[in-house]
């Protein structure tokens, strides 16, 4: 383009909450089945009646669940759902846990709710990680897939520590 300068970005940290690395043939292994998480069906699935709204979003949210949050969901265009787990379960993309495994450069935290109903947290444990932050993936006893909205004073200290932990390899 005229004018524009290209920029590479470096990304030199992430925290994932509820999502694993993952891609193609690892998605059966990152995600819960229906056997094991009855709404997971739902996070693929284009088109929600209202029941399933509230079924998936309280779910998601846990105790702190608001009646607002159903209605939210009802109104994500459900394409973005289908269209985002197509692209996982096809690899499309990079493979994201050869990236971490690999990755040296960025610091990846991992927090997650101990009761997470749609991510299996044993994958996420079984992952080699170049640049894990504390050297393991955090888990919020008692919370589910949204930590920081059912805990976040408890969510944001351990931002915090990623964030300046982060900062302080930075500065070295």
């Amino acid at each position: 383009m005229i004018g524009r300068e290209e920029t590479a970005v470096r990304i030199r940290g992430a925290l994932l909450v509820g999502t694993p690395p993952s891609s193609g043939t690892q998605v059966s292994q990152a995600f819960l089945g229906r056997g094991d998480s009855p709404y997971m069906h739902l996070t693929s699935q284009e088109l929600w009646n209202q029941d399933e709204a509230f079924q998936y979003a309280h779910r998601a949210i846990g105790g702190a669940f608001e009646e607002w949050q159903r209605d939210d969901a009802l109104r994500t265009d459900g394409r973005a759902r289908r269209f985002m787990f197509q692209a996982f379960e096809t690899g499309s993309g990079i493979d994201q846990a050869q990236l971490v495994a690999t990755q040296t450069d960025a610091l990846i935290g991992v927090v997650n709710g101990s009761e997470e109903p749609f991510i299996s947290l044993d994958y996420l444990d079984s992952l080699v990680w170049a640049n894990l932050w504390e050297g393991h993936c955090h888990r919020l006893s008692g919370f589910g897939h949204a930590p920081f909205w059912e805990a976040p004073e408890l969510f944001e200290a351990l931002l915090i520590r990623y964030v300046y932990s982060r900062v302080s390899l930075e500065s070295q």
